[in-house]
């Protein structure tokens, strides 16, 4: 498909602009194998971008100029209500507070999202979202690969403490502890101590949830079950206010909800849709929406 755009000083995407014909660019003209959809930028820009499937990422990072290194995306799903990380190939649920009002959020008496593990579980192996089944909870498995060390740590060592998984732990980039993966790779958070045990004042008063990202409700109740049980009476749990993880009893409430995951890329839905990029320094949201009409 061969089409005009324009490339302004002030913006990386290639554009069009229209309204004020005296101030259109010079065009260049160029091919580009896919469907191309538009979007209005700032100042009434009219952006065109590829088609953004399973392989988005790629098409779009090329699009921006960004250095192939960008290592993650969370890809739209469902109309909005997931995201599909690339990097992981697992589906979350937009809402992290999914479970608010549920018939297993009153089976506990609370309803207001908090749930005990039993609860949680049976919450999310029940779930249907836009017709799509097959939801759990987030995997914690041994971040050393083979059998759970539960005693505290800084350095993401342990399958308790900060830093699981995160850049520059004794497991970086692990993907055992799959909610401590979203929060220290994927949305590129801080947790409450460095690796070397400094304090780094944020997640009791301040949360350290700095990146959200595009999901929402994470910090209604910071504390999300995993579906691992280290023993038949605890599980552990990860908290999203602390990027910290540990061991709760099974059949606790306080504070714990339910944040349901999909294995791998669950169907695509007609845009308009939305990328948000991680890596590489990159954070920031490309969707389309509606061409305005100079």
């Amino acid at each position: 498909m061969r089409y005009e755009t324009c490339r302004d000083p002030g913006h990386k995407l290639p554009f069009e602009r229209r309204g004020n014909a005296g101030l259109r660019k010079r065009c260049r003209r160029f091919r580009l194998k896919t469907t191309l959809h538009e979007f209005q930028g700032p100042g009434g820009i009219v952006m065109r971008i590829p088609h953004l499937g399973a392989t988005g990422a790629l098409l779009l990072t090329t699009a921006l100029g960004v250095p192939a290194t960008t290592n993650a995306a969370l890809v739209s799903r469902l109309g909005g209500l997931a995201y599909y990380d690339t990097a992981t190939n697992l589906t979350w649920l937009t809402n992290a507070d999914y479970g608010y009002g549920s018939y297993y959020d009153k089976v506990d008496g609370s309803q207001d999202g908090r749930m005990t593990w039993y609860s949680a579980k049976n919450w999310a192996a029940n779930l249907s979202v836009a017709g799509v089944t097959g939801w759990r909870l987030p995997d914690a498995n041994p971040v050393n690969g083979s059998a759970y060390k539960l005693t505290m740590s800084y350095n993401g060592s342990t399958d308790v403490g900060y830093n699981i998984s995160a850049p520059g732990s004794a497991h970086p980039a692990s993907q055992a502890s799959e909610l401590a993966y979203l929060f220290y790779n994927t949305l590129g958070n801080s947790g409450g101590a460095d690796t070397s045990g400094n304090s780094l004042n944020c997640g009791a008063l301040s949360s350290c949830l700095k990146k959200p990202g595009p999901f929402t409700n994470i910090s209604r109740y910071p504390g999300f079950w995993t579906e691992s049980q280290p023993d038949s009476t605890h599980a552990l749990v990860f908290w999203m206010n602390s990027g910290y993880q540990n061991t709760t009893p099974s059949n606790y409430s306080n504070w714990v909800s339910a944040w349901a995951v999909h294995p791998g890329d669950v169907a695509a839905v007609p845009l308009p849709a939305a990328v948000w990029l991680f890596g590489s320094g990159v954070l920031g949201l490309v969707g389309m929406g509606t061409r305005r009409r100079g």
